[in-house]
């Protein structure tokens, strides 16, 4: 990675750290040059303004993390209802007290920028149906292996189990509580059993 690669990847990171901590519509540019203290030349050199920073932190930070710790698990080989369990669970119980407390930065960002901009809105939308995608086919893998009861629809499963992690998280940074998270873990474990 050049300095110019490394330039961009610490501006985006510092800027993706703020949007988490304070909303995207409260973090200003210039609050992203006093953090990151690179010139405001610097900033336009890697990002033409602010919203294609925010397609940044949606497209190379928000989807990165649900792939890597929500999708690629699930190619995991095992009973796919223990699987899926195992990879929520994994993800779910090594969040950070501060990711506790701010809760989902996807939803976080899906709340506060998908009524306002459509770009934004369709990005968020494109992470949740790869999830979603991925999740249906390792619970028909898991109907296959009979892990899973036959008659659950996959997709409206699969749409649940999303749904209902996103308000343990949603519920957890509000109580500010790991409590939630374990809820969530134990109805979910209840729910994959055939």
């Amino acid at each position: 990675m050049n300095k110019a690669q490394q330039t961009r990847k610490y501006i985006l990171e510092t800027a993706f750290s703020l949007v988490y901590e304070n909303g995207f519509q409260s973090t200003s540019i210039d609050k992203i040059i006093a953090e990151t203290n690179v010139t405001k030349g610097a900033f336009y050199y890697h990002f033409k303004n602010k919203e294609e920073m925010g397609m940044a932190i949606i497209n190379e930070i928000l989807t990165v993390s649900i792939n890597e710790n929500l999708v690629k698990p699930l190619a995991n080989h095992g009973q796919k209802a223990e699987v899926i369990y195992q990879t929520i669970k994994n993800f779910m119980l090594s969040i950070s007290d501060r990711q506790l407390r701010l809760g989902c930065p996807t939803n976080n960002m899906i709340q506060e920028m998908a009524p306002l901009n459509t770009t934004f809105a369709r990005a968020l939308l494109s992470i949740i149906e790869n999830w979603k995608q991925k999740l249906s086919e390792a619970i028909i893998e898991g109907q296959k292996d009979g892990s899973i009861s036959p008659n659950q629809d996959a997709v409206v499963l699969a749409a649940f189990i999303i749904s209902s992690y996103e308000g343990a998280r949603t519920l957890g940074k509000l109580y500010k509580s790991f409590e939630y998270y374990n809820f969530y873990l134990k109805q979910l474990k209840a729910l994959l059993e055939k």
